[in-house]
This record gives structure tokens, sequence and C-alpha cells, in this order.
């Protein structure tokens, strides 16, 4: 049998579609589709009409592709966008009436626990305290575990689309926006420095996203098709400065650069860079797996229907 799962993301709506095998599965298929639902309206609370009807148009593919691939059930999940946005009901109304798919709105806590579901999946935790990290365009999810469960979570309403619109950088971002940014962001995460301190993780999973972006840029010509990768934190550094002082028109000509993340890659690494020297966490690993795959284990676990 197989099944799909739909992210309906801030940035990016993401499809996957899996064969299920007993109690594992495998991917069949997978593609994003840039939507851009926070352009032009995300902190005023509304996803304006050209976002609209992009994410519309993403579902309406996905829907195809999976249909072509014999899908049997399609399940959706919004996010952040979609959930805090005043016609996002009208929005999820609208592709179940017309697609016929299965959306759940979901809570950042929900999203938080999915996420770790997917990371779990990928990544053996064992009695090591981890802090899992997810930045979307809408919020970022937080997630503070080890190999028995979450011992944390929190998502924060941050996101990289909302920092775009709030801040507007320059091209290439100057010292006094990145030091306005890592201020605003100190401050908005004071409950994840003190978990932090509390739970003392020491090792940092970068779940998908910027993550998958980092990794693709460091590890260009040299990756392997495993679903975690090992970042040195010299290497993450080094990319950290590069993309700092980097041009919107410098990042599209980087090996290895998802062109659907040139605008927010700058902002997404500068969280990065704050969060492991506020923890000072000396270990990243990027997973491949979050939300979708969370989702997957659960459906075949029967914990959705």
């Amino acid at each position: 049998m197989r099944i799909a799962v739909v992210d309906m993301g801030t940035n990016t709506f993401n499809l996957l579609v899996v064969e299920v095998d007993g109690a594992g599965f495998s991917t069949i298929y997978h593609n994003k589709i840039g939507v851009m639902l926070g352009e032009g309206g995300i902190n005023s609370g509304l996803i304006a009409p050209k976002a609209y009807q992009r994410g519309l148009q993403a579902i309406a593919e996905h829907m195809e592709a999976s249909k072509k691939l014999g899908v049997g059930v399609v399940k959706a999940f919004a996010t952040s966008a979609i959930r805090s946005a005043g016609n996002g009901g009208n929005f999820v109304n609208e592709v179940i009436s017309k697609y016929g798919v299965d959306v759940e709105v979901i809570s950042g806590e929900r999203e938080a626990e999915l996420i770790y579901k997917g990371v779990e999946a990928s990544v053996s935790l064992d009695d090591r305290r981890a802090l899992i990290m997810d930045i979307g365009g809408g919020s970022n999810e937080f997630i503070i575990c080890n190999g028995s469960g979450i011992l944390w979570k929190q998502s924060f309403p941050l996101g990289m689309s909302r920092l775009l619109e709030r801040f507007k950088p320059s091209d290439p971002m100057l010292a006094s926006e990145v030091n306005a940014v890592e201020s605003f962001l100190v401050e908005g995460l004071e409950p994840l420095w003190l978990a932090c301190q509390q739970y003392c993780p020491e090792l940092l999973i970068g779940a998908s996203g910027a993550f998958d972006t980092y990794r693709s840029v460091i590890c260009f010509g040299n990756d392997t098709d495993q679903p975690i990768c090992s970042i040195g934190m010299d290497a993450f550094d080094a990319l950290h400065q590069s993309l700092l002082k980097s041009t919107l028109a410098q990042r599209r000509l980087m090996a290895g650069m998802d062109e659907l993340r040139v605008e927010m890659i700058v902002l997404a690494s500068l969280l990065t860079s704050l969060v492991l020297r506020k923890t000072a966490i000396g270990r990243l690993v990027q997973s491949n797996y979050s939300l979708k795959e969370g989702a997957i284990v659960e459906l075949l676990e029967g914990k959705i229907k």
C-alpha cells in the first residue's frame, strides 16, 4: 500500500509518498513546491491573494502526482502560516472541497511531536540528550529529548518569513541588522535558553529544511544518500560567515544552494549559529527526516486516522 503526507509549510508544500512494508516504509517519491504563503501578509495575519493561489496550485500538483503513483491515502498537515492566518480556515476548506484532501491544522506543540517522531526514525539517540531544531517560515520548533522520549518542547512564532518581513535586511546584511535580529531572537527564545540550562543537551539535530541546504552546500560533490549527516562545527561556521557576507545573487551561484532558500538562508544560519553559541553545544547533525516522516510513523502506528 502506498500512502502520502503533505506538509503544508509556510514556504514550501512538501509531498512524501511511501510504500508501506509491514511495520516499516520506504520512500517512493518526494517533492517540494515553493508557495511562500507568508509573502505580503504573514505578520498581518493573512495569506495574501497570490500566495493563496500558489498554495492551491501546489496542492493540485501534489494530488496529481499522488494519483499517478497509485496512492491510497493522502494526509495533509497545515502549520504556522495557515493556523495563524485569518483566512487560513477558508484556505483549508477550499483544499478539502476542491481536492478531497484530509487536512489537519496542527498546533506548534503537535508539530514538535511529529518532528520528534520523524527524527527518531533516523537518529539513534540512546541516552544522549539532544536538541532538535526545525527552522520554518512561520515558526521554529525546538525539542529536547533522549532515547526515552521528549523532555521539553516548544514552538516559537519566529519563523524566517516573519523575520524577513519584520527586519527587511539589506543585501548583504549589515552588521547592525545582524545585531538587531540576534537581540530579537535572544529575547524571544528565552524559554529555550532556560530549558537548555536545565537539560544540558550535547547534540543539536537539525531537522530537514535549512539544515538540508547546509548539508548540500558543505558536502557538495561528496554527499551520500544516508538520512543523516554529521556537520563539522568549523565547516558550519565557515558557511555561516560566507552567508553573512553574501548577496542574493552570490548565494544563487553557490554550489548545492536550494533556490527556494536563497532569500531566507542567511537568517536561518544566523539563528543556527546563535543557538550553538548560546547553548555551547559542540556537535551538529542534520536529519532528512522531520514532520512528514513523523506523520508516516504515526499513521503506521494507527495514531493518525
